[in-house]
C-alpha cells in the first residue's frame, strides 16, 4: 500500500494484480491506459504493450531511441516473421526486400 491505497495484490492461488484487488489471471493489470514497458539499458530503448480501449498496441522502440528496430515473431526458438523499421513484413525471411516478402 502507498498513501493508504492498495497498488499491488497477490491473491490466494498466486495471481498478481496491479490496479485490482481481485486478479483473474496470473498477471492482471487494470488501469485507464494499461501499458507494459520493456526497457533495455543499453541502448536506452524500450518497447511497450498497450491495452488502451481494448485494443492491443505493440510498440517497438516506442521512444525512437534506436535505429532500425524490428518486431520478430518466433516459434520454437526459430524466427518465423519480422516487421522491420520501414514497415516491410517478412514471413520466412528476416530481411524483407519488399512490402511483403514470403519465402
Amino acid at each position: 500500500m502507498t498513501a493508504g491505497v492498495n497498488r499491488f495484490t497477490i491473491a490466494t492461488g498466486g495471481n498478481v494484480g496491479i490496479g485490482t484487488t481481485s486478479p483473474s489471471k496470473l498477471l492482471h493489470i487494470k488501469s485507464a491506459d494499461p501499458v507494459i514497458r520493456l526497457e533495455d539499458s543499453s541502448p536506452s530503448a524500450y518497447a511497450e504493450i498497450d491495452g488502451a480501449g481494448g485494443d492491443l498496441i505493440i510498440s517497438c522502440d516506442a521512444g525512437d531511441n534506436d535505429a532500425n528496430s524490428v518486431i520478430k515473431f518466433k516459434v520454437d526458438n526459430s524466427e518465423k516473421a519480422v516487421i522491420d523499421s520501414s514497415g516491410q513484413v517478412g514471413i520466412g525471411t528476416s530481411s524483407p526486400a519488399t512490402d511483403l516478402e514470403i519465402e
